[in-house]
């Protein structure tokens, strides 16, 4: 009967050990993918704000006083016109990027040209196992066109 018991126990304990291990390691890994998906959101808006740029002030104010010159190194983006009508992909700015990224990206044009047109001008694409962020606004001068910023996560 004591053996059955201190099996029992060691079982129970070894279970609860399991599950603790477990629920620490999933909220670790959720904490992290939501502040990371939330700095990726703070950046688009900064180089949205500043038409395509990461100004080094505005970061500093957004992302805090960890952020030093060397960070702006750390993101990698470009900024791009999609026209909605017509499914065009125009690049403005791709010095921070590698082309394999940005024709990764352009082959779904179509699909961002349709979360466009439905309004929604936030939202992640995954192309060829990439991940990119994107954060869109229209351009007042041409309706059916849009600046889109994308950020590679």
């Amino acid at each position: 009967m004591i053996k059955r018991i201190r099996r029992r126990f060691i079982w129970l304990a070894t279970l609860s050990l399991f599950l603790v291990m477990f629920f620490s390691f999933c909220s670790l890994i959720g904490i992290s993918l939501f502040e990371s998906s939330h700095e990726a959101d703070q950046v688009l808006s900064i180089i949205v704000k500043n038409n395509g740029r990461l100004d080094e002030v505005q970061a500093k104010k957004r992302l805090g006083d960890q952020y030093n010159k060397e960070g702006i190194f750390k993101y990698r983006y470009f900024t791009a016109n999609i026209n909605t009508k017509k499914q065009t992909l125009t690049v403005i700015d791709a010095d921070h990027i590698i082309g394999y990224s940005i024709n990764s990206v352009s082959s779904r044009k179509k699909q961002i040209s349709m979360r466009l047109s439905a309004g929604q001008l936030r939202g992640t694409i995954q192309s060829n196992g990439v991940r990119f962020r994107y954060s869109a606004t229209w351009l007042k001068r041409f309706p059916p066109t849009s600046t889109i910023s994308a950020l590679l996560t």
